[in-house]
């Protein structure tokens, strides 16, 4: 407002001129605090920069909020960065510039047909980098990228592609090419919607310029203000105040600098003739010199170095009239930050693959990629699942357990089952399975072992048992693997040995390993015969239990001596009692025998005695025997032979007996048991 109330027509005298000097004075001592309080430029951020969102909504670093984007003819990041593609003239699509382009579906890709696409601008510039953007996020690395300027086609050398792995690609190419033509082709154009094209940023808005002499309040910061409006009275211009004044920018760090761009006054342009544009590197060195020799007046005036400016730290605009005008003074360029570092006020850290390499100021992309397992804008995203290596170009193994790998080097974190291996290359060795196969396989599994590398499941089992993973007994009326046979019917209840099938006894009728065989009743002769064999072979194990018995007896009595004597009394010839060897210790006077019934006692007769009480439940019809023998198998036999007592001396007993002279013998009696071995 201040602005307003102290510009004035040029028709005012030198008395009114005087008076609002004046009166400027004396009203900046009042306002100073005011003024000093006054707030950011409207529709700015950080107060140094224009927010370029729709609507002007943006935040404190310039992105946009909200579903916002970009206003048409600015992109990248905080929008900054003006479109030279925006209005440019576009072959084979009129709205090719134009980021409602997407929105309306108008992409290349609805043309048919299309091999190639060519955005002309009016005037030449320095490429520096462009933004590619595709339909529905389906971009293609198959862009093949190109220059023309005066018909000459030239390659976009050291090409460098960076992409957000959504909708987008950034492209850099050489850092000085100076052109008018880009030229796309390649099948990825098929889904390409438009490009935009880096025409660098306004680097000299809301910064404090000086001037030599003013006029009026047509201060020097008018200039950069952002308005763009011509009209004098509208106080947005800045004025020299004497002959040939001179304008100057500083930076606070070294800039690049892409054109020059300055837009006159509506009424007396002929004061901007003959301008000219020095730029420093510093105080002393000159590194651009231009003067202005047009002779039409203009509106605008665009000034392009055909070589880039690097490192400018002042410009000066100058002029060789009196009352020297310039409305708005846009300088388009990048700041130069130290490596490593990037963004509109370098504050930002890039993370590239060779360390300490310079980034693109603009993106923070590198020259040399992003390090690997990093993406984006700095390089500082990580990259997102199934990605990684330099720029998440690579894919994570399918063999990774939900393609999740390391973003650096590609080596899973786990396997799906069945891998093993850095990068799951490798099925499980035999007997394992699992994640890494880290598991066993059951040892039920039949065959060589081994089972299903993802699932455990056996591939056979074990005769005997059953299951995916043969963790199951079979029943006791199936056997095998799997236990998919059924025990015969002619086993006993019809049971079996699972892992076999042989049956543990057969029904009446049959015999066999299986019982598979009838039984067919030997011949009387062939019974007899049976029986004969069967009582002989009895008769011999009784004797050469009854001699190894006696051999054992004699073997311990010749080493025991003496020393002891058994007393033993008989009570009838039907009824035998053990009698209990007594110590001699207390045998009294009268006890002890003479020498020659000692003799006569120390020699013992051996006898052998059946109990014929004793009733045998498990007998045997002898005629039963053969078929007996044939339907039990060995474990049966050998589980009844378990249950026969071990024979030993306490088997023994001694008997008294006396003859007709009174004198008593002894008589050793093999008691043999018959309860688990009977004919009748």
């Amino acid at each position: 407002m201040l602005g307003f109330l102290f510009c004035e027509s040029e028709k005012q005298t030198t008395m009114n001129r005087n008076m609002a000097v004046a009166s400027t004075i004396v009203l900046i001592v009042i306002l100073g605090t005011a003024v000093s309080q006054q707030s950011c430029p409207s529709g700015s951020f950080g107060c140094k920069y224009r927010c370029n969102c729709e609507s002007w909504s943006c935040d404190s670093t310039g992105e946009c909020t909200g579903r916002t984007k970009c206003r048409d003819g600015w992109f990248g990041p905080s929008c900054q960065y003006a479109d030279v593609a925006f209005d440019s003239t576009v072959r084979r699509n009129t709205t090719f510039g134009r980021q409602s382009t997407v929105n309306s579906g108008n992409c290349i890709g609805t043309i048919n047909n299309i091999q190639s696409v060519s955005v002309t601008s009016n005037a030449d510039y320095h490429f520096t980098w462009m933004r590619l953007t595709f339909n529905n996020g389906g971009f293609s690395a198959d862009i093949n990228v190109g220059f023309r300027r005066n018909n000459s086609y030239i390659d976009c050398l050291k090409l460098r592609v960076s992409t957000d792995g959504i909708t987008y690609l950034d492209i850099f190419c050489n850092s000085e090419i100076f052109i008018n033509e880009v030229v796309l082709t390649g099948t990825g154009i098929a889904s390409l919607c438009f490009a935009q094209i880096s025409g660098g940023r306004n680097i000299a808005l809301y910064l404090e310029p000086t001037q030599s002499s003013v006029y009026l309040d047509y201060i020097a910061n008018k200039a950069v203000d952002g308005k763009k409006s011509g009209n004098f009275d509208y106080c947005s211009c800045t004025n020299g105040g004497d002959f040939a004044p001179t304008w100057t920018l500083t930076f606070s760090k070294p800039h690049q600098i892409h054109r020059f761009v300055l837009y006159n006054r509506d009424r007396q342009q002929e004061r901007l003739k003959g301008f000219i544009i020095h730029s420093y590197e510093n105080e002393n060195k000159l590194v651009f010199n231009y003067k202005d020799t047009i002779r039409s007046k203009q509106n605008l005036y665009q000034v392009t170095p055909e070589s880039l400016l690097k490192n400018v730290l002042f410009v000066d605009i100058l002029s060789q009239n009196e009352y020297f005008t310039i409305c708005e003074a846009e300088i388009y360029g990048d700041v130069n930050c130290p490596a490593g570092k990037y963004g509109i006020d370098c504050k930002k850290q890039c993370n590239c693959a060779v360390i300490g390499e310079a980034c693109f100021v603009s993106t923070g992309d590198c020259p040399s990629g992003c390090s690997p397992g990093f993406y984006g804008n700095g390089c500082n995203s990580i990259c997102p699942d199934k990605f990684y290596d330099i720029d998440c170009k690579k894919k994570c193994s399918q063999n990774c357990l939900n393609e999740d790998c390391n973003k650096v080097n590609g080596t899973c974190i786990s396997c799906v089952p069945g891998k093993q291996g850095d990068f799951c290359e490798k099925d499980c060795n035999p007997g394992s399975y699992g994640p890494k196969c880290q598991e066993p396989c059951s040892q039920n599994c039949g065959g060589n072992g081994n089972c299903d590398g993802q699932t455990g499941f056996c591939s056979e089992c074990k005769p005997g048992y059953m299951g995916d993973t043969c963790a199951k007994n079979c029943s006791a009326y199936t056997f095998g693997s799997g236990c998919i046979f059924s025990c015969s019917t002619n086993c006993t209840n019809q049971t079996c040995r699972s892992d076999s099938g042989h049956c543990f006894g057969c029904i009446t009728g049959y015999i066999g390993t299986f019982c598979e065989k009838v039984y067919s009743a030997p011949s009387e002769s062939e019974d007899s015969t049976a029986v004969i064999i069967g009582l002989v072979v009895a008769l011999t194990i009784i004797i050469l239990v009854a001699v190894t018995v006696v051999l054992v007896w004699r073997k311990t009595h010749r080493k025991s001596g003496t020393s002891s004597r058994l007393q033993l009394e008989i009570q009838d010839n039907d009824d035998v009692q053990n009698v209990f060897a007594k110590s001699e210790k207390m045998k009294t006077a009268k006890d002890v025998p003479s020498k020659d019934e000692m003799e006569t006692e120390n020699m013992p007769r051996e006898q052998y005695i059946n109990f014929n009480q004793v009733q045998v439940s498990t007998a045997i019809p002898v005629k039963d025997l053969h078929m007996f023998l044939l339907s039990h198998k060995a474990d049966y036999f050998k589980h009844q032979f378990e249950k026969v007592p071990n024979i030993s001396p306490e088997a023994t007993t001694y008997v008294a007996n006396s003859n007709k002279t009174g004198k008593r013998t002894v008589t050793k009696t093999f008691v043999h048991m018959i309860s688990h071995v009977s004919t009748l």
